[in-house]
């Protein structure tokens, strides 16, 4: 059986959907799906609960190391932040041989934290709209 190392799945982002950069600096992130459910209370066999599935939402969370001189396929906290205050639709994948993620969304919240005695660190969590795909 094949795992899947998660050094080797990178986080990269596209506002094209066709060609993707990498987030530089990763140290990690979180894909995170929820299906919703309706619960209706029921007079049934003595009183029941009736459960139906909802809405399907999820969320990707990043952290990494603000970076400002990545290569030309890498992006920048700079650039990152930039997406979140212009609302930019995004497209996003995280890949590696055998594995492949894929959606699209918006960076919904971004942070920044400037340690006294470590490097300047991003978080920022991207909104998922729609499905998410394998490949």
């Amino acid at each position: 059986m094949a795992k899947v190392q998660g050094v080797a799945v990178l986080l990269e982002l596209s506002t094209d959907g066709i060609t993707y950069k990498s987030v530089v600096c990763e140290s990690g992130h979180t894909l995170n799906r929820e299906r919703a459910t309706n619960t209706v209370e029921t007079k049934c066999y003595g009183g029941t609960s009736s459960v139906s599935i909802g809405a399907l939402s999820g969320s990707i969370d990043y952290t990494g190391i603000f970076e400002t001189a990545p290569s030309g396929t890498q992006l920048s906290g700079n650039e990152i932040f930039a997406y979140q205050e212009a609302g930019t639709y995004l497209y996003w994948r995280a890949t590696t041989t055998g594995y492949t993620r894929k959606g699209q969304g918006y960076i919904t919240s971004i942070s920044e934290d400037a340690p006294v005695d470590n490097l300047l660190a991003i978080e920022f969590t991207i909104q998922i709209d729609g499905s998410v795909t394998t490949v």
